[in-house]
């Protein structure tokens, strides 16, 4: 008997539609086609007529193997595997459940790859120093790893990483010197190769500190405690009025002397140098600092010639630095600090000096200083 639509629909819905070539029909012929579904021509035999009419979803295999799907109708099919594996899904396709592929797979390209879930296996390349995590312009964020075994070649004399310890520079050593300070590039890669000997390690930090120049190997700190001074600052004009002027501090005695003005200063006021010095900073508390406006002045000979002058026995008058400071409470501390040059030079004398706006009555004082060859 010849094929009807309506034999089509009833046998399509009462069953999953999978037509091959050699497909029964209703009549006991064969469907006998056996191309790409979406060529059919209705008028040429009833198999085609069946897979034109056939439903959305039903399914057709050609005798190579290769799977269609249709996926609208009338009559527009798409490929969902070949005679050799899957082949190509076009559109987007949901599996519910597990996939297991018995072969190689390749995700993302040239799209994106996203993966949600968890990855439960080990992460091994197929090849050995082939492939790459990330790129020099495509960065992971961060890496979190419980222990994180690092077995770095050098070959080409520059090296991405910072924090990695090395043992032999090879035949790539080209050197690094604290005049040399060009360790890392913009995006802090190591480029000089020298820097991955062990033995190099102070010249890495040397040449990548910025704070280098303030706290280098040779510097030496000492600080110097004074205590109990009396600062008053103040004395009579004659007239009833109340002139301040700086005193000096002893500097040049590990036993407090006394403050004194400028007429009464001795040796004990004057710190003949041991090395080259830095007054780091000075920090000041009295007993009645409330609302005191407090002056620090540092004080060299340096630059005086006259070996006769005052200046030249223990210091000028007027400081090469000063530091100024307003307390608000009585008691307080306050730190003074100063330019990071250097003070005054080995054999120079050192003097410090405090005035204020308001007597300060008994004083602590901490002197930091710092020595350099």
């Amino acid at each position: 008997m010849a094929i009807t639509i309506d034999n089509i629909w009833f046998e399509t819905q009462r069953r999953i539609a999978l037509y091959r070539t050699g497909t029964v029909m209703p009549d006991s012929s064969l469907l006998g086609y056996d191309g790409n579904p979406n060529a059919v021509d209705r008028d040429n035999s009833d198999g085609e007529l069946l897979l034109y009419y056939s439903s959305q979803g039903s399914l057709f295999q050609q005798s190579t193997g290769d799977m269609w799907r249709k996926s609208l109708l009338p009559n527009t099919w798409v490929t969902i595997g070949g005679g050799s594996g899957l082949g190509d899904a076009n559109g987007n396709v949901t599996i519910t459940g597990d996939l297991v592929v018995d072969g190689d797979v390749t995700l993302g390209q040239p799209s994106t790859a996203i993966i949600l879930g968890k990855i439960g296996s080990d992460l091994i390349p197929t090849q050995n120093d082939i492939f790459s995590i990330g790129s020099g312009s495509k960065r992971f964020l961060e890496g979190h790893f419980s222990e994180l075994n690092a077995n770095v070649g050098v070959t080409t004399c520059s090296v991405s990483t910072e924090m990695v310890y090395f043992h032999d520079p090879g035949d790539c050593d080209l050197g690094l010197s604290p005049t040399n300070p060009a360790v890392y590039d913009d995006e802090r890669n190591l480029t000089y190769i020298e820097v991955l000997s062990s033995r190099d390690t102070t010249s890495i930090v040397q040449a990548n500190s910025a704070d280098w120049g303030n706290h280098a190997p040779s510097e030496r700190i000492q600080v110097l405690t004074r205590s109990s001074l009396n600062l008053t600052f103040s004395s009579s004009d004659g007239n009833g009025n109340n002139i301040y002027y700086p005193e000096f501090v002893t500097v040049g005695t590990d036993n407090a002397a006394g403050d004194a003005r400028w007429d009464d200063i001795t040796y004990a006021h004057a710190m003949v140098l041991p090395y080259n010095t830095t007054v780091k900073k000075i920090i000041l508390r009295g007993t009645a600092t409330q609302s005191a406006t407090v002056n620090i002045g540092i004080h060299t000979n340096s630059g005086v010639t006259n070996p006769n002058s005052i200046e030249y026995k223990y210091f000028t008058e007027t400081p090469t630095a000063t530091a100024e400071n307003t307390f608000q409470f009585n008691n307080e501390a306050k730190v003074f600090t100063f330019a990071d040059t250097t003070s005054a030079l080995e054999g120079e004398t050192l003097g410090i000096s405090i005035s204020g706006t308001k007597p300060i009555s008994t004083t602590n004082l901490s002197i930091v200083l710092a020595y350099s060859d």
